[in-house]
């Protein structure tokens, strides 16, 4: 996601994943490690408010997603390394915590040149993609909620994995 760094305060983001990405090699069906550090970096340097913010997504695999913050300090504290590139004698623990279980999870969940990741692009398995999606957002405690869209945005439903299946929870 490529942003204004000169907004004051986003209470909004909205960006597709379309068939080509930006390497050529496609896109992922649901949002990306780079989407997410993108959000930390933003609450950081408090460029959002974790309050009301929601980031909209859709995909050229027809899925439409929200997801919201509701603890933005879990989100900044899983991408320190990527947020804060100065190492420092009281940041270094966290520095490294944050690479360490960032470089995990991103392996197993989203690494196109790991043939076992969760996560592939150009998916035909949204369902699966999905479920994936929550593994990881569990596994990695964000602090995130997501939802699902209908294709014009006026209806969500809260989604969740419970048993290896995903739940699905009406908003409106």
């Amino acid at each position: 996601i490529d942003y204004p760094e000169y907004a004051s305060k986003y209470k909004s983001l909205a960006h597709t994943h379309d068939s080509h990405g930006k390497d050529g090699s496609g896109t992922l069906s649901v949002f990306s490690m780079a989407d997410l550090q993108v959000f930390a970096k933003l609450a950081y340097f408090n460029k959002l408010d974790s309050g009301t913010f929601v980031a909209f997504l859709a995909t050229n695999d027809s899925t439409k997603y929200a997801l919201t913050i509701n603890n933005k300090q879990k989100l900044i504290d899983l991408f320190f390394n990527y947020i804060n590139a100065s190492l420092t004698t009281t940041n270094a623990l966290k520095f490294s915590q944050s690479r360490i279980k960032v470089e995990s999870l991103f392996k197993k969940y989203f690494d196109k040149d790991n043939p076992d990741a969760k996560l592939k692009v150009n998916s035909n398995d949204a369902e699966t993609d999905l479920k994936e999606f929550l593994n990881f957002m569990g596994e990695a405690d964000l602090g995130i909620t997501l939802f699902e869209s209908t294709d014009n945005f006026n209806s969500f439903k809260k989604v969740d994995v419970k048993n290896n299946t995903v739940e699905r929870e009406p908003c409106n």
